[in-house]
């Protein structure tokens, strides 16, 4: 019965501490005690916190052997008894994020950027009051979808006692391994979520926030490179709060020079320009690794004027993967820019179409130069109102979800045209 009692009291709190923008969303939280009531039951009956049986503590969670995975613990067995989701002191911050012996970069990367945006932040973890039971809800946005994922606090861990994949910089605080674990088991294990099996940080950042993706590689726009539009593209985006980060894929063009990773995800902290000085900030989860040309700690750039200005001291946050580069060495150094542009619910209006590409029913025409492409599947599109933004996103379902296997997509694209005439009538010739 002390267990209902505190369950009760912890919810309670938590309605005092976040603020709900909705009906809906209040709802959605108020809902889920009834979802797991299942597992409060279980726990009173056997006296015991939260076992997840359908994501258990074993190799298949894993998703096979992994020489650094000792041991399943509990977040309070290495964190202490006064282990907590988020440090009272200080809630989640991005410094926090520290990746592990997985190959999950970019979803930790995302998870850093979002951490420092509180209005999205608060939307992962569903304040279900559980917590002293194991028992934690986050959410993420899927296929077009938001979907609830529940997972209990035991943790892989390595030799030392300590999880030996993503973790907080802080072992009293967990809330990085629970959001991991969660992320793993809608992909049904570690494995999958491993950066080699899919997945890139824009990716992850729309399944944090279900934003709208966008991807600009640096050698298709050579000219707006150069010329410093990207950068002004950036400078408007960061400033619209959209969520950035980088990557470099290596080839002959781009090589990794200067402590900068390749095939690594990277967070976009900050964007300013500073008397024509063209200056980004950065963060490599993966601490290990920093930026070694100018504008880093260290580097001999840094006057007085600018370390005021950027709170930058030269003993840096290198220890936490945080540092500054210009916009041209970002150029240099990477070659995709990651964005996620977040909407104002209030002022869009957001619709979801399924549909799907069949040779057998004919709705798989091919691209616009073959003579079938009429038979793609067509929407029909009004605008009745002047001055009207309206952005459109393509996206197919991730196989590591629908199949539990390494992810593959099919080339697909959407072509924008104006429709003959009025009425409904579809579009018969390629573009020409």
């Amino acid at each position: 019965m002390a267990m209902v009692r505190r369950q009760s009291s912890m919810i309670r709190t938590h309605r005092q501490v976040r603020a709900y923008n909705s009906q809906a969303e209040l709802s959605e939280v108020l809902a889920q005690p009834e979802l797991l009531a299942p597992i409060v039951w279980e726990c009173i009956l056997t006296n015991r916190p939260f076992n997840d049986i359908t994501f258990p503590p074993t190799k298949d969670s894993i998703g096979g052997d992994n020489k650094f995975v000792k041991r399943w613990r509990r977040s309070p067995d290495y964190g202490g008894p006064q282990s907590v989701l988020f440090l009272e002191n200080q809630g989640a911050v991005s410094s926090d994020v520290v990746q592990g012996e997985l190959g999950d970069c970019y979803f930790l990367g995302a998870l850093s950027i979002v951490a420092s945006r509180y209005a999205l932040f608060k939307q992962i973890f569903v304040p279900t009051g559980l917590y002293h039971l194991g028992v934690y809800t986050v959410r993420f946005y899927k296929d077009g979808m938001w979907r609830m994922v529940t997972v209990d606090d035991q943790i892989p861990c390595g030799g030392n006692g300590l999880p030996c994949f993503g973790r907080n910089r802080h072992k009293k605080e967990s809330w990085v391994v629970i959001a991991e674990k969660a992320y793993a088991k809608l992909h049904h294990s570690y494995h999958n979520m491993d950066g080699e099996n899919g997945g890139n940080i824009g990716d992850a950042l729309v399944d944090l926030t279900g934003g709208i993706p966008e991807e600009i590689h640096f050698a298709q726009c050579p000219q707006d490179v150069k010329s410093g539009l990207v950068f002004k593209k950036m400078l408007e985006y960061h400033r619209k709060g959209y969520l950035l980060g980088c990557g470099l894929a290596p080839n002959r063009q781009w090589q990794a020079k200067l402590g900068i990773m390749e095939n690594h995800a990277y967070s976009i902290i900050d964007v300013r320009e500073i008397k024509s000085t063209l200056l980004v900030q950065l963060r490599n989860p993966y601490a290990k690794e920093s930026w070694k040309g100018a504008w880093s700690s260290s580097s001999e750039v840094w006057n007085q004027h600018f370390s005021l200005l950027l709170n930058h001291s030269k003993s840096g946050d290198d220890d936490k993967g945080v540092f500054w580069m210009s916009y041209y060495d970002l150029v240099r150094h990477f070659n995709i820019l990651f964005v996620c542009k977040v909407l104002d619910e209030e002022r869009w209006h957001h619709s979801i179409f399924r549909s799907a590409f069949f040779t057998s029913n004919k709705t798989a025409g091919g691209s616009s130069d073959t003579s079938r492409w009429r038979d793609n599947t067509q929407y029909s599109l009004s605008v009745n109102e002047d001055d009207t933004r309206i952005v459109m996103s393509l996206s197919q379902s991730d196989t590591r979800i629908s199949f539990n296997e390494k992810a593959w997509y099919q080339d697909i694209g959407i072509y924008v045209g104006t429709a003959p005439g009025f009425g409904v009538r579809r579009i018969a010739t390629p573009p020409g």
